[in-house]
């Protein structure tokens, strides 16, 4: 499940304790602008989750005065935070302590209050399990249904593209092939053993990559983003049919949804002695560390849709073709490089 559910129906301030993000306000408290502007300018808040994380459950003071209850839901680790436990710890009171609570009266929250809220996590957790459960048994065959609407409107629109001058129905073309793709990544999402699909099909990978570049420039469109195929080497792959377009959708996509607005998105398609490989490279900046960029529901920026699965499935569609998927963070810049072995 993506952890910002849990964080959505919080009665208190939330944080995502593998998240550089700032804490999510609560439905009944939000985040005080002290802590907000405390995250935003000092390290020593981003030091304090960071050690959160690596402690047990319990409540932290952090170094201005406030508390942050660290606990874990379905595996996720979680901080109540920005609040102050109410009653007190009278051994413990620091002068911070008294300060904040006068100063921020809305951040005192009793302590049976917040453990109630630790509870209901695990519930929340368990209930949004039961119903991802019970939508993956449905989701097939509406899929399936959606797939075949979605057929007849790219057979109907590509035979009009040839009668008609229309630039509608290139753009409904377009789009419908851009729908496609995303149901590709759907039968990914439902049955993860399709990267178990045996590889012995050969094809011309330039070809492919410039057959979904063209697909993804009505997305590229959209986010005022260029998108430019620069650099195109003949090279043939052997490869897995139902994937390997897949892991290239992947990476245009991420390219394109975290870049800036008229910046442009560059793929190149070369060929490197035995290895084929397949370059998209955006400007940006990489916020998640090697450790967690390939882990599944892992997002860097919270802020822009998405369902953090990307490239947990990329890598392994990489490993499938017996390649690998490197990251790589020039000045400005956010460069994936997919390298799988030539074909003579």
């Amino acid at each position: 499940m993506n952890p910002q559910v849990l964080q959505y129906f919080s009665p208190y301030p939330t944080k995502l304790l593998e998240d550089e993000s700032a804490p999510m306000s609560g439905i009944c408290v939000e985040v005080n602008n002290f802590c907000r502007s405390k995250f935003a300018e000092k390290p020593e808040c981003a030091t304090f989750y960071a050690d959160l994380l690596n402690k047990p459950d319990g409540c932290y003071r952090c170094p201005f005065g406030l508390s942050a209850c660290r606990f874990s839901a379905v595996g996720v680790p979680l901080a109540i935070t920005c609040v102050i436990p109410l009653p007190r710890d009278a051994k413990n009171r620091n002068p911070d302590e008294d300060a904040k609570l006068k100063s921020q009266p809305t951040s005192g929250v009793e302590r049976t209050s917040i453990e109630k809220a630790i509870a209901s996590f695990a519930t929340l957790g368990d209930t949004y399990a039961s119903l991802e459960e019970q939508a993956l048994r449905k989701l097939p065959h509406a899929l399936h249904e959606i797939r075949k609407l979605n057929a007849i409107i790219k057979t109907e629109s590509e035979a009009l593209t040839h009668t008609t001058s229309l630039t509608e129905c290139v753009t409904i073309h377009r789009a419908s092939e851009f729908m496609s793709t995303q149901f590709d990544l759907l039968d990914l999402l439902i049955n993860e053993s399709i990267v178990e699909l045996p590889v012995k099909k050969k094809v011309q990978l330039d070809a492919l990559v410039h057959k979904c570049v063209k697909i993804f420039e009505i997305r590229a469109d959209q986010n005022k983003t260029g998108l430019q195929f620069t650099d195109r080497e003949a090279v043939w792959v052997t490869c897995c049919d139902k994937t390997l377009p897949i892991i290239v959708t992947i990476l245009l996509d991420n390219a394109i949804r975290y870049s800036p607005e008229k910046t442009t998105v560059r793929v190149h398609v070369r060929r490197e002695g035995p290895k084929a490989n397949l370059v998209v490279e955006n400007t940006g900046e990489m916020k998640l560390s090697p450790d967690r960029m390939y882990k599944k529901n892992e997002r860097g920026i919270t802020n822009i849709e998405g369902t953090g699965f990307g490239l947990y499935f990329a890598q392994k569609i990489a490993h499938q073709h017996g390649g690998e998927l490197r990251c790589s963070t020039p000045k400005g810049r956010v460069v994936f490089t997919f390298s799988l072995p030539a074909k003579d």
